[in-house]
């Protein structure tokens, strides 16, 4: 019950909402193209961070792996765990407990 709580509010306190895609977009000044090209894009961009809240709200390993299982195709599962990287990264860097690893 504690590991999901804490999931819950590590993905509540440095998840990435995505649900603005073109406003985001629009914002950093980046123009995501027409058609397939702006199609590819934001399901890779969504892949990515599918990951990163996936490793956010993980507490251990094996649940993690169960939660990534149906996530992506073949295709943009190397995306995928481009996110879960940068989520386990960032749960390294801000852990006091845990000694930074390089």
């Amino acid at each position: 019950m504690i590991e999901l709580i804490l999931g819950r509010a590590r993905r509540l306190l440095f998840g990435v909402p995505i649900q603005n895609y073109e406003k985001a977009c629009a914002y950093k000044g980046f123009h995501p193209g027409e058609g397939t090209a702006k199609k590819r894009l934001k399901q890779v961009t969504h892949t990515v961070f599918a990951g990163y809240h996936a490793a956010l709200q993980a507490t251990r390993p094996d649940p993690l792996k169960q939660r990534l299982a149906g996530l992506a195709d073949a295709e943009r599962i190397g995306f995928l765990y481009e996110g879960v990287g940068m989520g386990l990264a960032f749960l390294d860097a801000i852990d006091p407990l845990r000694p930074i690893r390089s």
